[in-house]
């Protein structure tokens, strides 16, 4: 009788356990990057609700914790926290949006570009979308690899001075690098995001 009991209730006692560890553990976190003015809203939206709907927690980053305007300028967002505060080892990935400001507020930015690099060493997801896949380039990862960015003369020449093989594509991956073409690749590449994310 004994041995019938804890037939019964060690597997139930497991699984109980094994549920609720499942609730109580912590979301996985994504690094969501964003220009302090006129980021794409689209694409934000796009990975963001993508990102959320598989269970990953999204924190936003922007260049200051002050309210990020979108190119519509109807989209507000409010970072939670800035890209100098971010720290790579608390993210398993990280997106960084496009749009009109990506060239002024996130190329060349030095906290990002290391930041970039960080997540590329520990072979982590990196992604970028529209303009902003120039700032992979910029940051070393996209030497002899195919990516593709919005196709704007500034782009495609630093995709060229950096040895990026550019192809006009609506998204490209290869291995852990995701890059995105434009607001109507948005959705697409979100979906390739998630399954980078989760291994697959």
């Amino acid at each position: 009788m004994r041995r019938f009991a804890f037939g019964i209730i060690f597997p139930l006692v497991f699984l109980f356990g094994a549920g609720l560890w499942a609730v109580m553990r912590p979301k996985q976190k994504v690094l969501l990057v964003i220009a302090q003015r006129d980021f794409q809203q689209v694409e934000y939206w796009a990975v963001k609700e993508a990102l959320e709907k598989n269970k990953f927690e999204v924190v936003v980053a922007s260049n200051t914790k002050k309210e990020a305007i979108g190119m519509d300028r109807k989209t507000k967002v409010g970072p939670n926290i800035t890209i100098k505060e971010a720290k790579e080892k608390d993210y398993i990935g990280i997106s960084i949006i496009g749009g009109s400001g990506s060239p002024k507020y996130l190329w060349g930015d030095k906290d990002l570009l290391k930041l970039v690099k960080e997540f590329y060493n520990k072979k982590k997801v990196v992604s970028a979308i529209c303009l902003s896949p120039a700032l992979l380039a910029q940051a070393e990862i996209l030497k002899d690899k195919e990516a593709t960015v919005y196709p704007s003369p500034e782009a495609l020449e630093i995709f060229k001075e950096k040895g990026v093989k550019y192809k006009d594509k609506p998204v490209i991956r290869v291995g852990k690098i995701i890059t995105g073409r434009d607001p109507q690749s948005a959705k697409s590449f979100a979906e390739e995001v998630v399954k980078a994310l989760k291994g697959k």
